[in-house]
Formats: structure tokens, sequence, C-alpha cells
């Protein structure tokens, strides 16, 4: 019998930083390791991880990490934990290559080891544990499930997936095995739950490429279609249409490009001989060429402007061509994508804005989650990866399969389950989890202050003032120099500038006849006086800066 524990420490009631926690007894097994896109208001932050405090003050339990697929949202904060944790992670072929690519691009030195595994592989840990490796259908190959087997039965990780019966070997999820480890025994299922608002099955069949088939019959010239680079299925699917009316394809975007590689040199993408041409050729085959715009976020999007305002030196979108835009928007890319699509028109180019109904969600929809739990038949199911209005809706559903509220569990990152020999035991137990925010290589540095102030930067702009003192008279020499940005127009504002420059004469000169020539006690009185002042004026908060120098 075994002693349990089940937290996340990123994926709760958010969309997507992937990260969750399974001890058994002493050993843990820590699942995906991924990042979320930053919010609007997130000013300056490139992408945000989980906490990984809990992991590195217990880095000597940590039998490794396990990859599910190598979607950033699953992936993404390895360059950043493999600095901190000299632990191995597993993975497929495919997804440690982007792994490995991705290391390489951030010039990471990773402590830990990468080592490749199979689905339908397992490996033992010793003490009745192991971990079993099972594929399943998603938008990028090598996808897999993660199957923690303990002496009170498998804890089941899903990752991303969905149930597809027209999926080819290379996408296929072999059923009959998920349904031989549910007859074994799920203690446990961590369920993905983002897909759980849509009704029905999440595969669409061949509803896109029979779309993408009607454009191309229309288009008289070049096609240029977007997409995220993560997804090489819909890759696939246009590579084969441009193929099916004998078109050259031709990719954009460096990340694109890698992926792409990476795909074609492991076999996972098919693409006849001949078929894509290099950057010299593009001008030439411009009536039977297609362009794949490939990136991740808001990157097809903002290529598309440049491609539309004439800013890109390679493609100027014009009324020749025909444009389809196959990569929705996500979570904060709303605003760049609605720009683009106007900028497309505004070229004249035909334009084809692809209906979701035709994009496979790639995540399990309601009866594909039905589907899963009929398979595994867990003891207890703990909805994960989806915001919190998607973690209840996937409770509803399997409540509506018969199971007990007592049996779902919805939680918060950072709360513990505990399972103490098969059984739920309710004892209150939290861990540390935070956001960590990554600005460019700097991480842990950006927190709430930073973004407040970049806040007020971009709403309020800054104000400086200069003060010369000569320490040795303890006075101020000449007036304070008053420099604003973004704050107010200085030409039309002179008088306000000149009442600025009284405040801080008579501050600096009052501190000093109170307590001499003390540089922080100014510094703050000059802010605080002018802060204040600015406000009762104009109603906004700069942020005000103090410059001293000495003579």
């Amino acid at each position: 019998m075994a002693k349990i524990k089940i937290f996340a420490l990123g994926g709760l009631d958010e969309n997507g930083k992937s990260m969750y926690v399974v001890e058994v007894d002493q050993a843990i097994y820590v699942l995906d390791a991924g990042l979320k896109y930053p919010e609007e208001s997130m000013l300056g932050i490139d992408k945000v991880i989980p906490d990984i405090t809990y992991l590195k003050e217990n880095e000597d339990r940590i039998k490794g990490i396990f990859l599910t697929h190598a979607h950033e949202d699953h992936i993404g904060a390895l360059p950043v934990v493999m600095q901190e944790l000299a632990v191995p992670v597993y993975g497929t072929k495919l997804t440690l290559d982007i792994v490995e690519d991705m290391l390489k691009i951030e010039g990471v030195k990773p402590k830990g080891e990468l080592k490749v595994v199979a689905p339908y592989t397992a490996i033992d840990f010793k003490r009745g544990q192991s971990v079993f490796f099972f594929k399943t259908t998603h938008s990028i190959p090598d996808s897999i499930g993660i199957c923690i087997n303990t002496k009170d039965g498998s804890i089941v990780f899903t990752g991303d997936f969905y149930f597809d019966q027209n999926a080819t070997e290379l996408y296929s999820t072999d059923i009959g095995n998920l349904g031989y480890i549910g007859k074994k025994g799920v203690l446990a299922l961590l369920s993905v739950s983002r897909g759980v608002e849509q009704k029905g099955y999440a595969a669409n069949n061949q509803g896109f490429k029979h779309a993408l088939g009607d454009y191309f019959y229309d288009a008289k010239s070049r096609v240029i279609v977007s997409a995220f680079a993560t997804d090489i299925k819909r890759i696939q699917d246009i590579i084969d249409v441009a193929v099916e009316y004998d078109k050259k394809v031709f990719i954009t975007g460096v990340r694109g490009q890698r992926l792409i590689d990476i795909s074609l040199k492991n076999g996972y993408l098919k693409v006849p001989e001949g078929t894509m041409i290099p950057l010299k050729e593009v001008e030439r085959h411009r009536d039977d060429l297609v362009v794949i715009v490939a990136g991740n976020t808001g990157i097809p999007f903002n290529s598309l402007i440049r491609m539309s305002t004439g800013a890109d030196k390679l493609i100027q979108i014009d009324d020749r061509d025909t444009v389809v835009i196959a990569s929705p928007a996500i979570t904060g890319t709303e605003v760049v994508a609605a720009k683009a699509i106007d900028e497309v028109f505004k070229t004249g180019a035909r334009t084809y804005i692809v209906d979701k109904k035709l994009l496979n969600s790639s995540v399990a929809a309601q009866e594909d989650l039905k589907m899963l739990l009929n398979l595994m038949k867990p003891k207890y199911l703990f909805p994960v990866d989806g915001e919190y209005r998607q973690l209840i809706e996937h409770e509803q559903l399997a409540l509506g399969l018969g199971y007990d509220a007592s049996q779902i569990f919805i939680r918060d990152n950072g709360e513990v389950v505990h399972l103490n020999n098969g059984v739920y035991d309710e004892s209150a137990e939290t861990v540390p989890v935070d956001d960590v925010l990554i600005d460019g290589n700097i991480s842990g540095d950006v927190g709430n202050v930073v973004l407040r102030d970049r806040q007020q930067l971009s709403q309020d702009g800054v104000v400086i003032t200069v003060i010369t003192l000569n320490s040795k008279k303890k006075r101020m020499v000449g007036e304070p120099q008053i420099v604003t940005r973004g704050f107010v127009y200085v030409r039309q504002s002179q008088e306000l500038l000149d009442q600025m420059r009284d405040i801080v004469t008579t501050t600096v000169n009052d501190k000093i006849a109170e307590n001499g020539l003390e540089w922080n006690a100014i510094r703050q009185d000059v802010r605080e006086h002018l802060g204040k002042f600015l406000f009762k004026q104009t109603k906004r908060r700069p942020v005000v800066l103090t410059i001293m120098m000495d003579v």
C-alpha cells in the first residue's frame, strides 16, 4: 500500500502552464513543464511559468520530468527548469528533439539529461513503481499519455488528446490499450478540461482539407496560409492539398522552419521531393506557390500584418493573392488577430477565414472525455488543464456518467490531494505556487512591483527631476531641471512646469534646513510632494524619478 500525493504547480484555473506532481511514498514524478502566454496587462513579459520552489527543495526525490508532447504550454518552462534541476527529462523522440532545439535557441546548458522513450514501453523505478507510456492522438506527432503504476493502482495523465477513428497510423490511439489500463485498475485519472465546452467529438475528419481544396481551386495566383508552427497535422494537410494542386511550398518564420526541419528529419512530415523550395526561388514560383506563414501565438498574425503593409521584404500581399487564415486567435492575441485580418482585407486579396468548426480543436471534447472515462473507469477523477468553469463542466460531465462528487477533485494550484492506501484522505496541505514572469532571459526578478511601474509608465508617463547640490555649502545650485516623457506636452504646459520647479525648490530647501543634506530624505520628499501636486492638478500619477548631483 502507498501514500500518494497529487497536486498542480500550474494548469488549474488557467489556460496553459501545465505542471503536475505525483508523489508515491518518497518518489516524485513531474508531469509536463509548460508556460502560459502573458496577458495584455503584463507589459514586456514574454512568458509565465510555474514556481518550482517545492521541486528545488525536494530535488533529490525527483525521479524525472515526464513530457506528454511538444507544445509550449506543456514544455515551455523547461529552459528555466532544466537550469535549476539536475533531473532526467523523459519524452518521445520528436518531443525531445524540439526541446533540445528550444534549449539551443535560448542558450541553455541543461543540468539534467534528455532520455528518449517510446509508446508502449515502461521504466521500472522499483518498490512497485513504474511509468508506462501510451500513444495518444493530438495535433503533433509522438504525443503520449503517462501511466504511473503503484501498488494501489495506476495514476494516468492523458496530456492533450482526442479520439479520431480516421486518424493515420502516425496519429492513431490504441483504444484497446487504454481499455487494458482501465481493466488493471486506475486509481486516479488526470484528464484535460479545455475542450469540455465543445459538444460531440473533437475530430471533424476531413472538413479542413476539403475547404482548403476549394480555396486552392479558386485561387488565380499565390496562396498564403497561416498556421501554428507546432500544429504539424494541419501543416501536413496544407502540404497535401498543395501537392494535389501541383503547387510549390515555402515556409516563413524561423521557428516554423526549424520545427518543419525537425519533423522532416524524423519522418513526421511527408513531403514529395521538389515540393519545398528555397528562398531564392520564391519570386519565380509566384503563380504556383503556397506560402505557409508559421509561428506560435501571435507570430502568424504579426507576419500577415507585415506582408499586408509592405513591411516584409520577401512577401507583399496584393489583390492577386489568396489568403487563408487557418490559425484562430488564442487568448491574448485577439487584438493583433483582428488587426491582421483588417490589413489583409485592405490589400484586396481574396481572403478566407477558416470556420473554427472546420478546425480540429485537438483537445478532447465532451464525447472524447466520456469515452476516456468509460475506458479507464478511474476510482477518482482530477480535472486538469483548464479554467475554473471548464473544470466544473468536466465534473458535471462525470456526474452525468454516475460518478459521485466525492470521487472528483476540483482544486487550485498548490492544493494537495492525499490518497492513502488507495483511499482519499481529507488532510489539508498546500505547497507554494506562484507565477514566475520571464522577461527576455530574466526570470524571478519581474514581479508585481515591476509590472505596476510598467503599467504606470504606459498610462501616465514619467517625470524626472534633476537637482544639483553643493554638499560643502549645503545648498542647491541653480534651478532644478524637469524632464517629462509621456506625461504632458511641454510647450503647452509651461506654467505647470514652473510650478513643479517651485515645489521641488521649496521641498529641497526646507529639507536641508530641517535635517541638513540627507540625500535619501530629500529624494523621498521630492517624490512625495511632487506626486501629490501632479495628481491634484492632472488626476494622473506619473512615475517620479529624482536625480541628484553633487558639485
